[in-house]
């Protein structure tokens, strides 16, 4: 069973791919601009990252009774930031079009945010190199 599932995932996310794919083709011969890229899963992960901490931000204040502002404006930057790939996305192609697939790409863009952010954090500790600190004076 174990197997199936495996081959569940793994035919699933060659057809997203294939989707993705087929979107960038039909939209760079439509429209000279390609609505899947990494600029546009960049700019929407860090607005997922800002709606998430503003999230977490506002509920811990609002739960100790603190200042919610915090949270509000980080929840409000990461909308901006949303809101300006989708701009960007209908400014690119049509009102139609653009809506359609910008929401299609913001739902596909979770978990690629997700994964590009442990890929960030696997690169900074890898880059990082941390290392051992070792005693001179013999202490």
């Amino acid at each position: 069973m174990e197997v199936l599932k495996v081959i569940g995932v793994i035919a699933g996310l060659i057809l997203v791919l294939m989707f993705v794919v087929g979107m960038n083709d039909h939209t760079q011969k439509k429209y000279n601009y390609e609505i899947f890229n990494w600029y546009n899963l960049a700019a929407t992960a860090v607005g997922y990252a800002f709606l998430i901490f503003g999230r977490s931000w506002y509920l811990e204040a609002a739960g100790k009774g603190g200042d919610i502002l915090n949270g509000i404006i980080l929840i409000g930057i990461g909308i901006v930031i949303i809101g300006f790939v989708v701009r960007n996305n209908i400014k690119k192609t049509s009102l139609k079009f653009g809506l359609l697939f910008s929401v299609v790409q913001l739902a596909l863009y979770i978990p690629a945010s997700i994964v590009a952010a442990y890929g960030l954090f696997i690169a900074f500790a890898f880059f990082a190199q941390t290392k051992p600190v070792y005693s001179i004076n013999g202490r």
